[in-house]
């Protein structure tokens, strides 16, 4: 098996940071040009001295400073190898990137902007995108090497279909954002269930449109690196999965600094429901990021338990976290003042806390380990759900 460092540099590791480039090239403008139309963001500028036009939606294409970072350490062992290698394959890069801005600018141009859609398929989507880069790292040694066929003159080609693609789809794709289509949900009854279905979209969306996307997507970074170790040596995932987990709860934190809590206070919302919100939004933000690393290490080690921590360690940590930083008395809604060292003391308790429920699993022999632990961390997570029910 080729080491991460020989797989990096090469024909195989190009391969995969070309398709990663691809795929999140179509990924980040579709959600920019989403989130820009529902928002309206455009709106205002109609009244400027500048050209209100087309060439506007040149914006979008500063999402690509995050997609190139997946594809930088490829092009610089590449570099260090050969300085023509590594120019041509950044070159290779910035081809798949615009190939994925062209199907993505292709695809609003033919169905236009949808506001509203579901967000649990939004979310089923992003986890079964999970999935697959997981099997693909598993398998990544039976990924065929593209290298040899990226001739010079496909990559002309290249450029030229997506520029061409781009410009005549562009008038069209600024109407769309500036004329979306509304999608109402179904069912205008407000429930429990849709009121906590409403605060978790408007908690991501407050998140994306303030500037703070890198911390949603800091589990994911944590993720990728260590997805070796995890092939290697399965027990790791827990330690994975319990620091995606308590990372996951700065998330509060940003919240905590940009949600509008006196706009909130005039709405019929309980602190329960409040706090029940950003319970979810972190377990389903560390969720997202665990399972991966669980699927991965349950495959190995042949062991379910792996996959059950994925899912009850993410939700013990932000039940906890919610309790610990929501304790105080009464029904006003707000976040409590938090210093730094609050909050790394916040997240040393999560570590130990988990440390201590799956102590088991490090002190006894399989299967009782593995049983005790899961029927321990079930048993404790149905007790954090029950004190959070009666906040």
């Amino acid at each position: 098996m080729l080491s991460p460092l020989a797989f990096i540099g090469s024909g195989l590791g190009f391969t995969f940071a070309f398709t990663l480039s691809l795929i999140f090239s179509v990924i980040a403008p579709v959600q920019s040009i989403t989130v820009a139309a529902s928002s309206r963001v455009f709106e205002p500028l109609r009244f400027l001295p500048v050209e209100f036009s087309e060439k506007m939606l040149t914006v979008f294409f500063l999402d690509s400073v995050f997609v190139i970072g997946f594809a930088l350490p490829t092009v610089a062992v590449l570099t260090t190898k050969d300085l023509y290698l590594g120019i041509y394959s950044l070159l290779w890069v910035l081809a798949a990137m615009a190939s994925g801005y062209t199907v993505a600018f292709l695809y609003f141009a033919l169905f236009g902007v949808k506001v509203g859609k579901s967000f649990s398929k939004s979310v089923l989507g992003g986890i079964l995108l999970f999935i697959a880069l997981s099997f693909v790292f598993r398998n990544f040694q039976r990924i065929p090497d593209i290298t040899p066929y990226l001739k010079p003159q496909f990559l002309v080609l290249s450029y030229a279909t997506s520029a061409a693609a781009i410009k005549l789809s562009a008038r069209r794709v600024w109407k769309a954002v500036l004329n979306p289509e509304i999608v109402m949900p179904k069912g205008g009854e407000l429930t429990a269930a849709s009121l906590l279905k409403a605060m978790i979209i408007k908690d991501f969306r407050l998140i994306l449109r303030k500037n703070a996307f890198f911390t949603l997507i800091i589990p994911l970074i944590i993720v990728m690196p260590n997805v070796f170790n995890v092939l290697s040596y399965p027990e790791t995932s827990i330690f994975l999965i319990t620091t995606i987990s308590a990372i996951s709860v700065l998330n509060m934190r940003i919240l905590a600094n940009i949600e509008n809590l006196e706009f909130l206070k005039l709405l019929p919302i309980s602190k329960r429901s409040f706090v029940m919100s950003k319970t979810s939004l972190i377990f389903l933000i560390s969720f997202a990021a665990s399972l991966p690393a669980g699927l991965m290490a349950s495959f190995v080690a042949g062991n379910p338990f792996y996959l059950l921590m994925s899912l009850s360690i993410p939700a013990i940590v932000s039940a906890l976290s919610s309790l610990l930083i929501f304790r105080y008395k009464g029904e006003e809604i707000y976040f409590p003042e938090l210093g730094f060292l609050k909050w790394m003391g916040l997240f040393l308790a999560n570590l130990l806390f988990i440390s201590a429920i799956l102590s088991p699993k490090f002190l006894l022999e399989e299967p009782i380990s593995s049983l005790l632990s899961s029927a321990i961390s079930l048993l404790v997570l149905a007790v954090l759900i029950e004190k959070l029910r009666k906040i």
